[in-house]
């Protein structure tokens, strides 16, 4: 594995590396991964909301004899692997271009619920799950970003298999079936631990069993975003990886598209 340095400003802004550094961090070896799925035509999206499009504005060659390729695209902010901003369910929370970058930016722990989801797709992280994590792995971190790996992110592209229904509309919300994060737990991280951010590998944090959509609403009221339709997260740690996460800079945006990946150190294997 290779050996990876990022340049850090003191403030601890990433550097260019054609600016002069204040500050190195040395990464050490070991592995990124890409906790993102790709935006394609037909990708699981909630089922009122705007499905990606991707299409051909010009391919082929130019009046001018060489080559171009240019495609249009548009969907819901809330469509892919995204960030759902604080606004989206808090009034008085940040939209997506106030949330400092630094934000999406740090230690990730991984909560595996994957069994209990298994059972029952409606599943909702509990307290205990995550008390269970910290039994096993000690306290969470201050200022750690949480994720939790249902394991739907292996169906995906499925869309009937991610959702747990193919219809839309109203009639689409009414069947779906994901897990999510209860309330409580929700709760739990807002007010008892110091979290960045949380994430998901499924289509949202709430589904039918909090309509109420609880888990955004308390989460957002504390200026804690989160990440949905996360990928790969079998591949992290349960502790250990550095997480970036960098959103499409919508002004005014409720949720934008988000390239999320991260680094796994050689010794984060051992956790």
């Amino acid at each position: 594995m290779k050996s990876v340095t990022i340049r850090l400003l003191t403030s601890g802004f990433l550097a260019l590396t054609f600016m002069a550094p204040l500050q190195a961090f040395e990464f050490g070896p070991g592995e990124w991964v890409d906790l993102t799925h790709d935006f394609a035509n037909g990708i699981p999206s909630f089922p009122r909301g705007k499905t990606y499009q991707h299409e051909e504005a010009f391919v082929g060659e130019t009046r001018g004899g060489y080559y171009m390729a240019t495609y249009n695209y548009a969907a819901s902010e809330h469509v892919g692997t995204h960030l759902d901003a604080p606004i989206h369910f808090h009034k008085e929370g940040k939209s997506i271009e106030q949330l400092p970058f630094q934000q999406l930016m740090g230690d990730v722990i991984v909560v595996d619920i994957k069994a209990a989801v298994a059972a029952n797709m409606n599943y909702l992280a509990t307290v205990k799950d995550l008390a269970d994590w910290e039994d096993r792995h000690g306290r969470i971190p201050d200022d750690a970003i949480v994720m939790f790996n249902t394991g739907l992110a292996n169906v995906w592209p499925d869309a009937t298999r991610y959702l747990g229904t193919d219809l839309k509309g109203n009639e689409g919300v009414a069947a779906m079936k994901n897990p999510g994060i209860h309330k409580d737990a929700a709760a739990f991280l807002a007010k008892q631990r110091r979290i960045k951010a949380v994430g998901i590998d499924s289509i949202s944090f709430d589904n039918s069993l909090q309509s109420d959509r609880m888990a955004h609403r308390i989460l957002f009221a504390h200026d804690i975003p989160g990440v949905e339709n996360v990928a790969n997260l079998d591949i992290l740690p349960p502790t250990g990886a550095y997480l970036i996460g960098l959103p499409m800079k919508i002004k005014g945006g409720s949720a934008a598209p988000i390239r999320l990946i991260a680094f796994i150190p050689e010794q984060a294997g051992a956790n």
